[in-house]
């Protein structure tokens, strides 16, 4: 199956993705109150960094058999490298919980971190799973278990929001429950990869060593990626009061909720990548670009859509519309990064220069994102930074590869960098002086309508073509 077929089985399991981020953004904080889904949010910030527990293993399966077809892995000694990382999951989880037992005693933050921490297993598992699909081109067995979990977890938010008392509890209890089920059918679906006649005791131990550390710069790079995304949730949750980091998740939450089709792309196009000739890079570089420009335009063009809508149907947490311009912005640059600069830096065997752009944002956000909130305790410094460094990277970042590639930053991206250089010095204006800037939301419908027109246009060049 082409990317064109991918694409549309990938798009059609990120619908459901959407669907369960929706519930989730829009309808637990109906249920829960402020203060309990600061918790239910704490639950779901660091689970969303489990997977560095891998230790690199996944990802190198990722890179070393990208170009490989499902039937010719090599199943003895996957299987065997497989069953280790499994063992070496159970272990962490086991001293992990003990930890969270003995050094937190705030009742609600230790039940969503014990939570968080039995989530390893089955999280690294099903992501082990799923890349394999992924690089071998199995995109309808991606779409089915990469969606089961979430079609399941909307299920459980019903059932719970009737019949559950509004505690963050239950919901942590059932998103961690739901893992675990698919895990268990992914495992008993493929137990080819996990079971059967396998290498030796020794010759496992050092395919294992040898695949975690091909991945080790992958893997540093993508949570360190995340980390940037996440360092501000992070610092509000360790520092700030229970609602000001509820306020501010429930900003993310309802940003990220943008990112959930438009990046379906960047899950097909690594995989695609590697099975063309690398000749061909810089015009397929061209293509991407321009798709991944409109997704970021569309995104800030959402603005006033978003604002209006926080405004009117969640009053209570009205609080995030002074920063929502740069949560929109920090989504645009994760399209950005995601859709096009990692595929290519994936493809190019560049996982050390995606480091370095991760940790050159990470220092950028502290910069500019934790003075101002250290002085003053206002969330809107710690979205400013997390936004501007986020763009910035996936500004650098694709000026970077242009120059591998012997190209340069195409109209498109330059116009993108204008409109989002205009917008957030609006969004500065009207912080500072505490009005409604007008130019917010007509720099925000400019995205859209030029969004529109560059997807019009570069349509009709591939039909031309």
């Amino acid at each position: 199956m082409g990317i064109k077929g991918n694409l549309k089985l990938v798009i059609t399991a990120q619908a459901i993705v959407m669907l369960a981020s929706l519930v989730k953004a829009f309808v637990l904080p109906k249920i829960l109150t402020v203060d309990y889904y600061s918790f239910w949010q704490v639950y779901v910030l660091y689970s969303g960094y489990v997977g560095i527990f891998s230790l690199g293993y996944s990802d190198g399966v990722y890179l070393l058999y990208g170009d490989r077809e499902y039937n010719k892995l090599p199943f003895k000694e996957l299987r065997a490298t497989n069953r280790l990382f499994a063992l070496i999951l159970m272990i962490l989880t086991v001293l992990l919980a003990g930890l969270v037992i003995l050094a937190v005693h705030e009742p609600n933050k230790r039940s969503a971190l014990l939570w968080t921490v039995l989530d390893i297993p089955p999280v690294c598992l099903i992501g082990l799973v799923l890349y394999i699909f992924q690089i071998t081109n199995r995109f309808s067995q991606y779409r089915l278990y990469s969606v089961l979990d979430k079609i399941l977890i909307i299920a459980a938010i019903g059932f719970l929001a009737f019949f559950a008392p509004p505690l963050p509890g239950p919901y942590e209890a059932a998103d961690c429950l739901v893992k675990y089920v698919i895990c268990f059918v992914v495992l008993v679906k493929f137990r080819e990869l996990f079971f059967g006649s396998a290498v030796s005791l020794k010759v496992c131990a050092k395919n294992y060593l040898t695949t975690s550390k091909v991945g080790l710069s992958l893997l540093f790079a993508n949570m360190i990626g995340m980390l940037v995304i996440g360092a501000g949730r992070i610092v509000v949750e360790l520092s700030g009061d229970v609602a000001s980091y509820a306020y501010y998740s429930f900003g993310v939450s309802v940003t990220n909720v943008l990112l959930a089709f438009v990046t379906a792309a960047s899950l097909v196009v690594y995989p695609h990548l590697k099975r063309l000739d690398s000749a061909r890079y810089s015009k397929y570089f061209r293509d991407i670009e321009k798709i991944a420009t409109v997704g970021a335009l569309l995104c800030i063009g959402s603005y006033f859509i978003l604002s209006k809508f926080v405004d009117s149907v969640f009053p209570d947490y009205k609080t995030l519309v002074s920063y929502l311009p740069f949560l929109l912005l920090s989504v645009a640059g994760q399209i950005k990064m995601q859709v096009l600069n990692n595929s290519f830096y994936k493809a190019l065997r560049m996982e050390k220069r995606m480091l370095a752009a991760n940790v050159q944002s990470i220092a950028l956000f502290v910069l500019l994102g934790l003075p101002g909130y250290v002085l003053t305790g206002n969330a809107w410094f710690i979205a400013f930074g997390t936004g501007v460094a986020l763009i910035i990277r996936s500004w650098m970042s694709e000026f970077e590869i242009c120059r591998v590639l012997d190209s340069s930053l195409s109209k498109t991206t330059l116009f993108e960098i204008a409109l989002s250089v205009g917008f957030s010095l609006s969004a500065i204006i009207s912080f500072f002086q505490q009005g409604y800037s007008c130019w917010l939301p007509l720099i925000a419908s400019a995205c859209f309508v030029s969004a529109i027109y560059l997807f019009v246009r570069f349509r009709h060049q591939s039909e031309l073509s």
